[in-house]
């Protein structure tokens, strides 16, 4: 009889769409060699109709998953059109994710090729082709800015899908969230009244999206064969980023992944990346927060700094109520990486 000592902890099974079911092994939950890729929910305004010149919003819309947050700008590739700071969906109450999967409004997957992703009951945002397999095992996490209707009892129910090139959509993990309980569980906040801060925790699953498959991630507000839909809210808005705000991601735990698990949707038009770090803004800095101000309100997010110094080898916080602005060195032997988001850039350390 086997040493029961001697036996990994935790065993998962997966879902692999293009194979057998996936067993993985370890003594730590999440996985080992699992880490966290965070993608910036970004909106594109088209101008895809021959002869439409109108201001924006454009003639449709496409949702991108990013390593780069653009809000504002012009796109990719002389496409007509540009980033924009917001969009929204109509909270009905009705919706559902067996339709929205199958909205061919919701997201065409054809940036620049016809309208798509217009926002009526759901909004769809995805990756491009992966150019490796991703090992999706725990839980997805959405955390951003959303502005709702002072409504009691609203929901955000966002839905985790794999896309095939044939532009299906498989359901990965379903997320869950009373807009009232945003603060936590323990108590009720007010209803909203404008843009709030909510963060959604998937329910976890262990699902393989194969190589040359996207991911996506749709946002609605109710799921109504899956859970009892919250109040209808009307028009739900989502931020999607500005000069001082890293905008809405979407985290996912994939297990002993590349560096990047997709190219991206090409540079903007006309920028140069090869600027010098005196134009860029770091946040999210690991380290830069003492543990006494990690649990200051005013610093619960991370802190905007700016890199500074005559051989920009400083950080300067910028952005904290209660905190005095202070600079300290770029830690040593450390290589920022650099996240275009609109007129300014973000480096994470």
């Amino acid at each position: 009889m086997a040493d029961l000592d001697e036996a990994p902890r935790v065993l998962s099974v997966g879902t692999n769409p293009e194979g057998s079911p996936t067993v993985s092994a370890g003594d730590t939950w999440p996985l080992p060699g699992t880490e966290t890729h965070s993608f910036f929910l970004n909106r594109t305004y088209e101008q895809d109709v021959d002869g439409v010149t109108v201001p924006g919003p454009g003639t449709g819309e496409v949702g991108e998953l990013s390593y780069v947050n653009r809000w504002d700008g012009p796109l990719p590739g002389g496409r007509r059109g540009f980033y924009g700071p917001t969009s929204g969906w109509l909270d009905t109450g009705l919706a559902t994710e067996e339709v929205s999967r199958n909205d061919p409004w919701s997201n065409d997957g054809n940036p620049g090729e016809g309208p798509g992703g217009q926002g009526y009951y759901s909004l769809a945002f995805q990756t491009p082709p992966l150019t490796e397999a991703a090992h999706v095992a725990g839980s997805a996490v959405l955390e951003g800015m959303f502005n709702y209707l002072p409504v009691a009892g609203a929901s955000l129910t966002p839905i985790l899908v794999e896309i095939p090139p044939d532009d299906t959509y498989t359901t990965i993990q379903r997320g869950f969230l009373n807009i009232d309980y945003r603060n936590g569980r323990e108590t009720r906040a007010p209803a909203p009244d404008g843009w709030i801060n909510a963060t959604v925790r998937f329910l976890p699953e262990d699902y393989t999206v194969p190589k040359g498959h996207r991911i996506g991630v749709l946002l609605q507000s109710s799921n109504t064969v899956w859970a009892v839909p919250g109040n209808p809210a009307g028009f739900v808005s989502v931020g999607l980023g500005g000069p001082d705000d890293p905008g809405t991601r979407l985290h996912l735990p994939l297990v002993n992944p590349s560096e990047r698990i997709h190219d991206g949707f090409g540079e903007r038009a006309g920028q140069d990346h090869t600027d010098s770090l005196s134009s860029v803004v770091a946040c999210g800095c690991s380290g830069w927060s003492s543990r006494e101000e990690r649990a200051d309100s005013s610093t619960a997010r991370p802190a905007i700094v700016t890199v500074t110094g005559q051989n920009h080898d400083q950080l300067t916080r910028h952005r904290s109520k209660s905190l005095p602005r202070v600079s300290r060195p770029i830690p040593a032997n450390t290589t920022p990486r650099i996240r275009d988001a609109g007129s300014k850039r973000w480096v994470c350390i």
